[in-house]
């Protein structure tokens, strides 16, 4: 005979999978577009494709409701919440946020990291690409100004290169 308390830890253990299970499988749905924008999500047609019952259904839309996913529809249930051009410009504010910072602290870290410790002094050469690449940038000579500054960034890279190799011996 089991233990009761046993029995009901197996139990909870399972109804939290199964809403783990059905969290998942119909964020990933409305994530991917298999439920499109603006879809009523009619708790007997979950209930059948996901097999989770009406209770646990209504704890997954209302975590998916409160990330934004699921819209509430005053006593008339759930929808798949809409797209707009508005959510869309937010969302890439946010990303250039998010990204911009991270490329702060990672790239221009290390960039500097090797101007300061790597990098090596290469004099006139460096000196005319700089006025090279400023006349470019004022003429908006994209293509004259790209071409400036790859052979700049590959000279100061073998400069720098060959001095360490040198410097080993």
């Amino acid at each position: 005979m089991r233990d009761p308390a046993a029995a009901a830890h197996h139990r909870a253990i399972m109804t939290l999978t199964l809403f783990q299970s059905t969290y998942q499988r119909l964020r990933a749905d409305i994530i991917f577009g298999r439920r499109p924008p603006g879809q009523r999500l009619r708790l007997e047609e979950l209930r059948e494709g996901y097999g989770a019952s009406v209770p646990t259904l209504r704890e997954v839309l209302n975590r998916l409701a409160s990330e934004g996913f699921v819209a509430t529809e005053d006593q008339r249930g759930f929808a798949v919440a809409p797209v707009s051009a508005e959510n869309l410009r937010e969302l890439a504010q946010l990303r250039k946020l998010i990204e911009g910072d991270a490329m702060a602290q990672s790239v221009f870290d290390k960039y500097l990291r090797y101007q300061m410790v790597y990098l090596t002094f290469r004099g006139e050469i460096a000196a005319a690409e700089h006025r090279a690449l400023l006349q470019a940038a004022l003429a908006r000579d994209v293509a004259a100004a790209r071409q400036v500054l790859e052979r700049h960034i590959d000279g100061g890279v073998d400069h720098a290169l060959a001095a360490h190799a040198a410097a080993r011996g």
